[in-house]
């Protein structure tokens, strides 16, 4: 999922991968929340829950998304553990109606449809839940 948040506002804080130990750290901009480019330098303070560790870090999005999984080729994230639940569970359904997830509109909104095809679905949501597990 690239693009979209171009338009759209990141999130206060979302979750990467520790500089240090790379266990889930949770990240908020320095200046932010603003939209960004994909892959452009995202300067902020991470914070792990494993190892503690607390300073400043440069990221790229979603480069550093700690929830991420590649499908046949795609690249496929969140922004959180309880951003990955939502997408597992709306992938899962038979409805997969946006507006059933507040909160989380504009980003299931935003969902490129190749994960919506039924095959992608079922293995985007065997992987993330895997992701999710590990957590």
């Amino acid at each position: 999922m690239t693009h979209v948040y171009q338009w759209y506002s990141f999130p206060t804080t979302f979750s990467i991968h520790c500089p240090r130990c790379g266990a889930e750290a949770i990240f908020a901009e320095e200046k932010g929340p603003f939209r960004h480019p994909p892959d452009t330098p995202i300067p902020g303070r991470s914070t792990c829950v494993s190892c503690g560790h607390n300073g400043s870090h440069t990221i790229a999005w979603p480069d550093a998304a700690y929830f991420k999984v590649e499908v046949r080729g795609h690249v496929l994230w969140a922004w959180s553990a309880k951003s990955t639940d939502v997408l597992i569970r709306f992938l899962a359904s038979k409805e997969r109606t946006e507006k059933d997830y507040p909160g989380h509109y504009a980003f299931l909104l935003h969902l490129p449809t190749v994960f919506k095809r039924a095959k992608m679905r079922e293995e985007a949501v065997a992987k993330l839940k895997k992701v999710l597990a590990c957590e």
